[in-house]
């Protein structure tokens, strides 16, 4: 059988932690996981460690070329639809590959689906938990950074396959990949829980191989910011970014001991950014964050400080009078980190020093209340107004004053509660941030009023994108039906017009039925049956005469059932007048009635759409449906009163009639034009079975979409 997921786990020289993250993998809720270890040449126990259990776990081995190559091996001998690769010292959680596996299957347009995260140090002890993540459109926050955890994401092996067909090969390490699915138009999704640990560990890209680093990441930019498709809210960004990057260049450089490079490399974002020139608080914020974030691998966020202080660029010198005040807000970040660890000594003794190195700082509690709530909500194990209240009843002597913001930061927590909880969590919420901070909440109505306005603002004065796609491939379909044609459009006259002849010679010249206004009476139920029937006849090759455009990232192949349904209705609207003209000739007008055409035309949509949706997917797989819907509507023509009056029929034809929805449907739209009320049973009857008809194609379409594209 094959996989449904491939995790590809590269190693070398990690025996001792291997089986942990092999282990995370073989626990995992979803099944047929395909387990592939790729040993890039290890000297220690790897091999024995790999084949420990057997055929469970694929084992691979090369000489030592890079984890680069590693993964391209163990994603050539993989046979899974999605892709996971894995760190040796990374662990997933045993939900993680279920949770995502759905997302993917629910739709084909997502390329990528990854999650959040827990940090954890070389013990596995917890760090922090990183808070939402980005998803949708995630060109930009990745052109900024690289914020998935490398074992996080899962990809969809088609999104991988095109994203490595592109000219940038050489853009290694998991940004380049990432970045190479967003530019290719791949949409990601992201289960908002933590499903992970991503371990802190020495060893990293970055340790001791800074200056590789910055080749590859400045090639990268370049090349990206170089693309014509690139859209143009990110290319005003380009100094930004540009900054931004030699910011984190700089850290690397002067936390790896290159203070030369660090310097120059800090002068080039100050160089970038203008506006951090000015006023030393964002530049000392961001070295505050970066000194404190796990990710970077920064074990000594003092020595960071020190390095930068030591080697200030000329540009740089107005922070030298910043020293303390920002070694300060390190201790602090490292007490409010120990205090989440259990570490409680610890703690105290890093924000007793904090008070000492800076005692300004106890004039800032509003500084420290941010701190408190930002590190509360990072925790993974605890309750943040717990973790408040323990933190601000342990606080040392030296830091009691501080003491004073718990009311504030309760209310803050309170406040985001009643935005992401459950109903019962964010009535608490409420009431807890009323108790402690009133005014606050009494200006939350008029907030909340004024996003939503916004919103709402938004959203008028941009029509939604995939409107605008439906319109236009709607417009080009029912050009180029036509196109190359002699006649042209003339054919959507000349089609129904031929067929009305044929019946109208059968049944009122070789065999008359005797119905008045003959013509006007089967051109009204021809109309509505042909709209079902050419959409129907279609259906069967959407998906499979438009194998590139389902294959597109981001494209939803449904909507090509939507696009022939309503190109078909453009037919239908256009045959209108002749039908005006067939009634008026036979003194038949129009009535009030016909107001209600709309609702039947929406019956009979969502009808079509439900059996159009069934038949391109089930077609995909078994091509023998696209001749039974051939022959079935056939047969379904002469079981629909189109040309003769239904209420002929007795028995079981009047069984029949009452099973097919179109019978009521073609009955309702001719009532409507001779200017009566359409018959509401048969209509509500109707309805009921496009509801039916629309949720199980649906329903069909949702389960099996990620399939059409892989057996396309």
């Amino acid at each position: 059988m094959t996989p449904a997921v491939s995790v590809v786990i590269p190693t070398y020289n990690r025996a001792a932690i291997l089986g942990a993250t092999v282990e995370s993998v073989l626990a995992q809720t979803q099944p047929a996981v395909e387990i592939v270890v790729v040993d890039d040449g290890s000297t220690d126990a790897t091999p024995a460690v790999a084949r420990r259990w057997g055929e469970r776990v694929t084992y691979l081995r090369q000489a030592n070329q890079g984890v680069e190559a590693a993964r391209e091996l163990g994603l050539a001998r993989s046979h899974g639809r999605y892709v996971n690769f894995l760190d040796d010292d990374d662990v997933m959680l045993p939900t993680k590959l279920a949770r995502q596996v759905a997302l993917l299957e629910r739709d084909p347009g997502l390329g990528v689906v990854h999650c959040r995260y827990h940090y954890v140090d070389a013990g596995g002890r917890h760090l922090e938990t990183v808070g939402r993540q980005p998803e949708g459109d995630v060109l930009e926050p990745l052109v900024w950074g690289c914020f998935p955890w490398s074992g996080g994401p899962l990809v969809r092996r088609a999104c991988l396959e095109a994203s490595t067909r592109d000219r940038h090969r050489d853009w290694h390490g998991d940004w380049g990949m990432w970045l190479r699915t967003a530019l290719a138009g791949w949409r990601w999704a992201c289960v908002q829980e933590p499903l992970g640990w991503y371990r802190m560990a020495p060893g990293s890209m970055t340790d001791g191989k800074v200056a590789n680093c910055e080749r590859l990441v400045l090639h990268i930019l370049g090349e990206v910011f170089a693309r014509p498709s690139l859209p143009a809210a990110i290319r005003a960004e380009r100094d930004a970014v540009h900054a931004a990057w030699y910011f984190w260049l700089a850290c690397r450089y002067y936390v790896n001991g290159f203070a030369a490079d660090g310097a120059r490399c800090l002068g080039r974002t100050l160089a970038l950014a203008p506006a951090l020139r000015g006023d030393p608080a964002p530049l000392l914020e961001l070295i505050r964050q970066d000194a404190l974030t796990p990710r970077v691998r920064v074990h000594d966020p003092l020595r960071l400080v020190a390095s930068v202080f030591e080697a200030l660029p000329p540009e740089a010198r107005f922070l030298s009078a910043h020293r303390a005040r920002l070694e300060g807000r390190v201790l602090v970040g490292l007490a409010l980190r120990s205090w989440g660890g259990g570490d409680d000594i610890v703690a105290r003794r890093q924000l007793a020093d904090a008070v000492a190195v800076d005692p300004s700082g106890l004039l800032r509690p509003e500084q420290f209340r941010a701190d408190l709530v930002a590190w509360a909500d990072r925790l993974s194990d605890e309750r943040p107004a717990d973790y408040v209240a323990r933190v601000l009843a342990d606080l040392p002597p030296e830091a009691g004053a501080l003491a004073s913001v718990r009311g504030r930061a309760l209310a803050d927590l309170a406040l985001r509660a009643t935005r992401n909880g459950t109903r019962r969590e964010r009535v608490a919420g409420w009431a807890t941030a009323l108790r402690h901070r009133p005014t606050l909440v009494l200006r939350a109505p008029r907030r909340l009023a004024g996003g939503v306005a916004r919103r709402v603002r938004d959203r008028i004065a941009s029509p939604p994108q995939r409107l605008e796609l439906l319109r236009h491939l709607v417009r080009r379909d029912f050009r180029l039906r036509y196109h190359g044609s002699l006649l042209g459009a003339l054919w959507v006259l000349l089609q129904p017009l031929a067929q009305l002849a044929i019946l109208v010679f059968l049944f009122e010249r070789v065999v008359p039925l005797g119905i008045p206004a003959y013509p006007a009476f089967v051109f009204s139920g021809l109309l509505p049956w042909a709209w079902f029937s050419t959409s129907l006849a279609a259906a069967g090759g959407l998906f499979i005469g438009n194998r590139d455009l389902v294959r597109r990232p981001g494209f939803a192949p449904g909507v090509l059932v939507v696009v022939n349904v309503l190109s078909n209705l453009l037919v239908y609207a256009a045959s209108l007048p002749l039908l005006v003209g067939l009634l008026l000739v036979f003194g038949r007008p129009p009535g009030p009635w016909l107001l209600a055409l709309p609702l039947v035309l929406a019956v009979e949509g969502v009808l079509v759409v439900g059996l159009a949706l069934t038949v391109a997917t089930a077609n995909v797989f078994y091509r023998d449906v696209q001749q039974i819907v051939a022959v079935a509507l056939a047969l379904l023509f002469y079981l629909t009163p189109v040309f003769y009056r239904p209420e002929q029929a007795k028995g079981a034809a009047s069984l029949v009639f009452a099973l097919n929805p179109m019978a009521g449907i073609v009955a309702a739209h001719r009532a409507l034009w001779f200017g009566a009320p359409p018959p509401w049973p048969a209509l509500g009857a109707a309805a009921a079975a496009a509801v039916l008809a629309a949720a199980l194609g649906w329903a069909l379409y949702r389960r099996l979409a990620a399939d059409v594209v892989d057996r396309l």
